[in-house]
């Protein structure tokens, strides 16, 4: 199937209503951002099967920015039946192993695991989800020579090449 492509702040809602009326039933569409930086409420989106922000949600990765993302998603959820959330370097705090190295007097430090913390989405963290028959993974090191990225990789080369391989 072709695949369209639509900018929110020029597509009518009634010509997206009528374009997810001709797709195939087999057909998934995925709504795909990242980079709002906190500001996810300015944004107008469509309607999809699922819903993938691909990092950086937040500005500062703090508790407030994290808790006030996930009322957000439960605030969207009905115009999605899944929702995906990965972390980028902006929301280290998502992230275990950040957390445990902070001080414990962080105000960027959330209690718990990414999902536990995101409770109106799946967040994956070197993890993969199969929806309808497509699977999802997200990797946090996958780079083209194995280096570090955002803080987030404790993978090791060797790791990431039986990983990939």
């Amino acid at each position: 199937a072709a695949m369209k492509w639509f900018r929110s702040d020029t597509l009518k809602q009634s010509e997206f209503s009528a374009s997810m009326a001709e797709r195939a039933s087999g057909d998934v569409r995925f709504v795909c951002i990242s980079d709002t930086h906190g500001h996810h409420r300015d944004l107008s989106l469509p309607n999809g099967d699922v819903l993938l922000h691909a990092g950086d949600f937040t500005r500062y990765g703090s508790v407030e920015e994290v808790q006030d993302f996930d009322r957000w998603l439960g605030e969207i959820s009905a115009s999605f039946k899944a929702i995906l959330v990965v972390g980028g370097n902006h929301d280290l705090c998502m992230d275990a192993t950040y957390r445990r190295n902070k001080s414990k007097s962080s105000t960027f430090a959330p209690t718990g695991s990414g999902s536990a913390v995101l409770t109106n989405a799946t967040f994956l963290q070197n993890e993969a989800v199969i929806i309808k028959g497509i699977k999802v993974f997200q990797e946090s090191c996958a780079t083209a020579d194995g280096a570090q990225i955002c803080g987030l990789c404790t993978t090791t080369r060797q790791e990431l090449r039986e990983t990939w391989s």
